[in-house]
């Protein structure tokens, strides 16, 4: 998500000084420098461009202004506005420029004694009074200086700065409502999310026997096994996903020790709610599962069998900047001729880094499988309850 959100700060930043100049500081500064000639010769046409070229130029910048310079704006800005007319948003600058440059007076050879700008200036209140910018970005800074308040009584040079700290956004800002809200969008499902995981997991199968002869073997056999799991989940959008499956188990037959190996892929169709700093909603899938097991059978050998049919479930899912916890209901057909199998299962993990994350999972499965007699008929049905725990690490995009 991060890198998402610095693409398109990047982009919009990019779109944004397309008309730039290549050096929009030196284009600042000389553009300055011209105002003040053409206001020392009074010619207004020259004075309007220039104040044009000043005031584009500003947006533009791409590197931090120090006090001392965001007050030099202040200065030009109060010039232009003043000559336009408008004297209270000129001594609103001259106050910002007073606030920065207390040390500055306006010099004789522009303003000589009795001009209206000196009055002005000397009449400019440094009101103190703060307030909260309001909408975040990763930096602030108000006037050269890092802030998350900015002057409530007059306007102030506001510059916004990525997670590497470049300049993406550059303004006069004179109103609270002209700052822009660039907030990076929580981690969600608007964009390209991926989660996959490497796990171990510890199994614990409990078998019971039913059916036609339940003499036929012990009631009741117990295993414990360790293998591995993958997933990987893809959300393209925030209505459609797409995961695929798989674990494999040493010791996942209860009444064998015989190794389980499953896969599954599913479609997930779902609905997901954002608020400022969390993603929370719930979906459903509908997939394919495979899973091979050995059978019990009374005759010399247990054979091996491929079970596949449809999957289909219900999940919620919640995640933040760090943490996920997704809680799964699934049935499947293991087989034509068997009953439904069940799980139930939580996951979830804890962002370590921007991509690597520590993840696990606490599940339960009750599957079925038909016990063979010798003679090839039907000796009674198996059935596995499974617990098993994940603990691993992941990649969340």
């Amino acid at each position: 998500m991060a890198a998402c959100y610095r693409l398109t700060v990047w982009w919009l930043a990019l779109a944004a000084r397309a008309d730039c100049p290549a050096n929009p500081g030196t284009e600042l500064v000389d553009a300055s420098d011209d105002l003040l000639g053409a206001y020392s010769r009074v010619d207004p046409r020259a004075f309007g461009d220039h104040a044009a070229r000043f005031e584009a130029a500003l947006p533009c910048l791409d590197a931090l202004v120090t006090p001392r310079e965001a007050a030099l704006v202040h200065r030009q800005h109060a010039l232009i506005r003043f000559v336009r007319g408008q004297v209270e948003l000129a001594v609103a600058s001259l106050a910002a420029a007073k606030s920065l440059d207390p040390d500055w007076s306006p010099p004789e050879a522009l303003f000589p004694m009795g001009h209206p700008i000196r009055s002005l200036y000397a009449g400019a209140s440094r009101s103190m009074a703060t307030s909260e910018i309001g909408q975040r970005a990763t930096g602030w800074f108000v006037d050269g200086y890092p802030s998350t308040v900015a002057p409530l009584e007059r306007p102030f040079v506001l510059q916004a700065t990525d997670e590497g700290g470049a300049v993406v956004w550059s303004g006069y800002v004179t109103s609270f409502t002209d700052v822009p809200d660039l907030t990076p969008p929580p981690p969600g499902v608007d964009d390209l999310v991926l989660f996959a995981g490497l796990r171990p997991v510890f199994h614990g199968v409990l078998g019971r026997q039913e059916g036609l002869d339940d003499a036929l073997l012990d009631d009741e056999e117990a295993q414990v096994g360790a293998g591995l799991a993958l997933d990987l989940e893809w959300w393209p959008n925030k209505w459609l996903g797409a995961r695929v499956a798989s674990r494999g188990v040493l010791g996942g037959e209860a009444h064998t020790g015989g190794p389980t190996a499953e896969a599954g892929a599913a479609a997930l169709v779902g609905w997901h709610r954002r608020t400022a700093d969390r993603v929370a909603g719930f979906y459903a899938h509908l997939g394919t599962h495979v899973e091979t097991v050995t059978a019990w059978t009374l005759g010399e050998s247990d054979p091996t069998y491929v079970l596949a049919g449809p999957a289909a479930g219900v999940a919620v899912d919640w995640r933040d900047a760090d943490w996920r916890v997704v809680g799964t209901v699934e049935v499947r057909t293991p087989g034509l001729s068997l009953p439904l199998a069940t799980t139930v299962e939580f996951q979830g993990g804890r962002r370590a880094t921007e991509t690597v994350a520590l993840v696990g999972g606490l599940g339960w499965d009750r599957r079925a499988l038909s016990l063979v007699a010798g003679d090839g008929g039907a000796a009674g049905l198996r059935r596995d309850d499974v617990v098993r725990i994940e603990v691993g690490v992941g990649i969340w995009r």
